[in-house]
């Protein structure tokens, strides 16, 4: 009996052992299987990176976010009054429709957006800047515009398509004794400027344009009359300058002498100016009424208008307008966020709040808002890199939005164009003339060796590789 008892619980124990042994070869051949199943996704993942690249457009190379793209970024709190971040729009964001047709929120892409998807980086060939070459991008990443322009005609591309000679505080040099004049300003149009910006104030009811580096212009011994502006804009912007210019402005640093120079072609591109108001925090003044008003009794047939008397208003623009349709023409710009600084309160800044009577005064004489879904403030951590998108139409580029890029009032140098350009596809950038630093010279010199104040982005592409070679 004790053998056979002895028997049975060896053959038990060797029973358990047994079976611990086969769980442990099922969990050891489970985790081998889960590490084969995990290695195998992984290594497909790593292969698709590889081949695929990495998606700036949605990095942002680190997600850059306004303030870090330095030397140039878009002060949003410059415009005017308060400190309005684009994150305090909320839910009242503005909405675009409340103030001129066709145009959506603050946060929407607006006409002209596309899928999110943007090009892959491609490798240009040797181009001259009178024949832009064209590359054979990625069939299933090239964004569909909404414009249906032609393209083929760089002198008629559609108005999203030109980087913009911009400048800031157009009449303001403080190395001039009077750091605010009418000789300024002109001397920025012969220079090539094509978008202009007049900071207006009131004064015992009359109008002036100023200067304060806060953006708050009240000193009128400060400042030019605002007519006098006008009538120097409306008499130069068409009308090849004899101005002899400064052997120290960057423009005339190795001017070609084949073919025609900028100072000869600007005269055939519209003209941009921006109206950026400014009263003081008490006031109740409408400023935007006395615009209007003085707009109206000094009308010019150069203005982008249709309409008689009463019923004329403002002819708006997109990123979608052929550069044909506003040759010759004066177009009036107004700024979103210098609106809701100077007429919503600080708390609830969206465009429901403006008065209605100014959103009908806006609708006289603005043909184009910047900050909105149209021409928007940059958005550096949305932007993709500048590229020729399509084969078949050489001078047809990634740039669905137009972007502008105000000067920050923190920073005391001007933005690296090139770099704005190349590597975030931002249009207009607003340069202050009067800081002759490096940068400067080198926008300076693009619009130069271009020989246009506004040029495709086909060409400015081109010309950066060709430098960066």
């Amino acid at each position: 009996m004790t053998f056979l008892f002895w028997k049975r619980k060896c053959a038990s124990t060797i029973y358990k052992k047994m079976e611990i042994g086969i769980k442990h070869i099922l969990l050891f051949i489970t985790i081998v299987v889960f590490i084969g199943v995990f290695y195998s996704i992984i290594s497909k993942r790593l292969y698709n990176v590889g081949k695929e690249g990495f998606d700036l457009s949605s990095m942002g190379k680190g997600s850059t976010d306004m303030g870090s793209i330095g030397k140039g970024s878009t002060d949003m709190g410059s415009m005017g009054k308060g400190s309005t971040d684009m994150g305090s729009m909320g839910k009242g964001s503005t909405d675009m429709g409340s103030i001129g047709k066709g145009s959506t929120d603050m946060g929407s892409m607006g006409k002209g957006s596309t899928d999110s998807r943007n090009p892959k980086p491609v490798e240009p060939n040797t181009a001259k800047p009178d024949a832009p070459k064209h590359f054979e991008p990625k069939n299933d990443s090239v964004p569909n515009t909404t414009c249906d322009n032609n393209f083929g005609d760089k002198e008629n591309l559609p108005l999203k398509e030109y980087i913009i000679k911009a400048c800031s505080n157009s009449a303001y040099d403080p190395n001039y004794a009077q750091p605010v004049n009418v000789t300024i300003l002109e001397t920025r149009i012969a220079e090539g400027y094509r978008f202009l910006d007049l900071n207006v104030f009131s004064s015992e009811g009359k109008l002036y344009v100023g200067y304060s580096a806060d953006n708050k212009p009240t000193l009128t011994n400060v400042s030019i009359p605002f007519t006098e502006a006008l009538d120097c804009i409306k008499k130069n912007a068409f009308v090849k300058s004899s101005m002899k210019l400064d052997e120290g402005i960057p423009l005339l640093e190795g001017t070609q002498k084949i073919g025609p120079s900028i100072r000869d072609t600007y005269v055939e591109y519209p003209m941009f100016v921006l109206i950026r108001v400014y009263r003081s925090e008490k006031s109740t003044l409408d400023i935007i009424e006395k615009v209007m008003d003085h707009l109206q009794t000094t009308a010019d047939s150069r203005y982008y208008r249709r309409g008689q008397g009463k019923n004329e208003e403002a002819i708006e623009i997109d990123g979608c307008t052929p550069l044909s349709k506003i040759k010759g023409k004066i177009l009036f710009v107004v700024d979103i966020m210098n609106l809701l600084q100077i007429y919503t309160p600080i708390e609830t800044p969206t465009a429901d709040q403006i008065p209605e009577a100014t959103r009908k005064h806006l609708k006289r004489f603005v043909n184009i808002y910047t900050a909105g879904n149209i021409w928007r403030h940059a958005m550096v951590n949305k932007s993709a890199p500048l590229r020729i998108s399509d084969l078949n139409q050489p001078y047809k580029t990634n740039l669905f939005n137009m972007q502008i890029m105000y000067p920050s009032t923190k920073e005391t140098t001007n933005p690296d164009a090139h770099n704005v350009i190349m590597e975030h596809s931002i249009q207009t950038i607003v340069v202050r003339p009067y800081l002759t630093d490096t940068n400067l010279r080198a926008y300076t010199q693009l619009f130069k060796d271009l020989k246009r104040p506004m040029i495709c982005g086909a060409y400015v592409h081109n010309y950066i590789k060709r430098l960066e070679k």
